[in-house]
């Protein structure tokens, strides 16, 4: 995968830590010294102002600090501050231009580069050195992310406000009967306790967002463009849980919630996976990963997939881990295993997608794993065999198979959208799509209906009847959408929910694509899923320190058609009970005979 500009995750900096400074220090005042520049501090002033940067104030220095080395490679070396290397993403990472070139924050003994690769990164720790994990040197690259909701407050409000939000903890459960308008909004906040208003924040963070991200490439894409109004009522909010707390290793990679039932939710959370349900329970662990040490590192997982008998979490060497559902999750011990022939030339093994897929020709599960060294493998679940391997021009982000799996949707770090069999491995189609990465794709239940979403926040729906032109071209809300996926067959008109970056989830009516329903909340999108059990209930992981969990909405105007289709050949999106009922109230997959596909 690559990252949204043109700076590559794949390239983590060099740490190193700075020398002693042997400068002499005041007893008064030891962290305040006057004195005149080294010729070396000249020689670095010199060039921060070469790149437009003011030089430091060398008397305001603290005593153990030498200045950053010159730049190697034609890349500029940046200070961050390990014992605040959070509040100083919070501050910098939204106002920077380009990584190369961030505004000094406060200074400390860890120095980072952004020469060098993973393993030159690596190389440079030692016991004794205490290096920021290499997920926060990835929110860096995140150029795209939007300040956390608190940082966001404390700048708007910096000139003498009293208000912080620092003191707001909201309740553990907040339910559709605690919603008080600016008291106690979906996520429990008070912002009438905050003397301001829900909306009055909104439109800040969304001027200050668009003004920043709505630029480039992002900025060409969305000229001209036209978006569905936001004037349907699909789903409506039932509770969230602030207990869940999600964490997100990978800004790009956002499938870290599944959803089998209303009885089975899981949740990533770095070297753990928790299990909860939609009675707002607490979380308990259902697979520890901690200990699980592969490569040079611990098991930090970076995908997950589950349904009614498997749960399955993907990492960061190209290791994953997979847990029988159907033993108690307090005895069921944890397969671990990392994909085979691993490429040496690859830059690295992510898994950065899995979906679970039924056999054609078996009743053994398999799991479609896509990695990040370009390759896309079938996994047989039950003997823990690779099957197939397919190998794409570069890395594959993301996959869906169609619901006869006969045909699979697969989008990566290329602009097109790929069309494959799945036994063969063989390139049907291929579409240009994108005009940038992608890292999302679903295929509806019904087999109609294929999307895609990409970095250039465009979301596009391909009819699979005829992979020529795109039925539908949709735009995202403002950020980047990171996760789609169709609603289930039995629940409702066809919709497809959009998930993006940050603070968006989109609702699309996906039958006439006339309309669309948008949510707003404070965080990042984690995850989404259906429980898939005829009852309408979309679940979607946000992550943020205080204020993310798992929402829940619940299907609005159920058991009547919300406007009556004016296109004959469309498949009835209702069901009555007894139909529900002999389908398992839509837990089944159904196609719609897409074997005889011409493509």
């Amino acid at each position: 995968m690559a990252s949204f500009s043109s700076t590559s995750h794949h390239n983590p900096p060099t740490a190193s830590l700075a020398a002693e400074d042997d400068r002499p220090t005041s007893d008064s005042n030891p962290q305040h010294v006057s004195m005149e520049p080294e010729p070396g501090e000249q020689e670095y002033s010199a060039w921060m102002a070469e790149i437009g940067m003011p030089p430091p104030d060398w008397s305001l220095q603290p005593p153990h600090w030498t200045p950053p080395p010159m730049p190697l490679s034609g890349s500029y070396p940046f200070v961050v501050s390990g014992a605040s290397f959070e509040e100083f993403l919070d501050e910098h990472i939204s106002s920077m231009n380009v990584i190369d070139t961030l505004p000094l924050p406060p200074l400390d003994d860890m120095l980072w580069d952004t020469s060098g690769s993973a393993a030159n990164w690596l190389s440079h720790i030692d016991n004794d050195s205490e290096l920021p994990p290499f997920s926060d040197y990835l929110k860096l690259l995140n150029k795209d992310r939007f300040l956390p909701i608190s940082s966001f407050f404390r700048r708007i409000n910096a000139q003498g406000n009293m208000f912080t939000m620092d003191a707001v903890v909201p309740k553990d459960v907040v339910t559709y009967g605690d919603l008080r308008g600016d008291e106690c909004d979906i996520q429990g906040i008070n912002w009438k306790g905050l003397n301001t208003t829900r909306a009055a924040i909104r439109d800040r963070r969304t001027k200050y967002e668009a003004d920043r991200l709505l630029n480039g490439q992002m900025k060409a894409v969305r000229q001209g463009m036209v978006q569905l109004p936001n004037q349907e009522r699909f789903f409506s909010f039932k509770q969230m849980n602030t207990r869940h707390k999600l964490l997100i290793p990978h800004f790009q990679l956002r499938n870290l919630l599944a959803v089998p039932s209303r009885n089975n939710i899981f949740y990533a959370s770095g070297s753990h996976v928790h299990h909860t349900d939609a009675s707002g329970g607490p979380p308990t662990i259902a697979m520890d990963l901690k200990k699980a040490h592969t490569g040079t590192d611990t098991f930090k997982v970076t995908t997950l997939a589950a349904d009614r008998s498997i749960l399955i979490a993907g990492g960061f060497e190209g290791e994953y881990a997979i847990t029988n559902l159907h033993s108690p999750l307090s005895i069921t011990p944890n397969l671990i295993s990392r994909t085979p022939n691993r490429t040496l030339d690859a830059k690295s093994h992510i898994t950065n997608h899995i979906h679970l897929s039924p056999s054609r020709t078996s009743y053994t599960p398999r799991a479609i794993l896509a990695s990040n060294d370009h390759r896309l493998r079938t996994l047989d679940i039950p003997t823990n065999t690779i099957t197939q391997t397919a190998v794409f021009p570069m890395a594959v982000n993301c996959t869906a198979t169609s619901p006869d799996s006969r045909l699979r949707v697969a989008v990566g770090d290329f602009n097109d959208t790929y069309i494959i069999s799945t036994d063969s491995g063989e390139v049907l189609q291929k579409m240009q799509t994108h005009t940038d990465e992608a890292f999302a794709c679903d295929w509806s239940d019904d087999g109609r209906l294929v999307a895609t979403a990409a970095q250039d926040s465009t979301i596009v729906v391909w009819d699979s009847r005829n992979w020529n032109q795109p039925l539908k071209v949709l735009y995202s809300e403002l950020s980047v959408p990171r996760v789609v996926k169709f609603s289930p067959t039995g629940e409702g008109e066809r919709v497809l929910v959009i998930g993006e970056a940050d603070d968006f989830l989109s609702v699309v009516d996906a039958v006439g694509f006339e309309g669309r329903q948008v949510f707003d909340f404070f965080g990042q999108v984690a995850g989404l899923g259906f429980a898939g059990d005829g009852r309408g209930g979309l679940f979607v992981g946000v992550e943020e320190e205080v204020f993310g969990g798992v929402l829940e909405f619940e299907r609005c105007e159920w058991g009547s058609r919300r406007r009556q289709l004016d296109r004959g050949d469309e498949e009835r999106e209702w069901e009555d009970e007894d139909e529900q009922e002999s389908w398992g109230r839509g837990s089944h997959r159904r196609g719609s005979g897409i074997a005889g596909l011409v493509v």
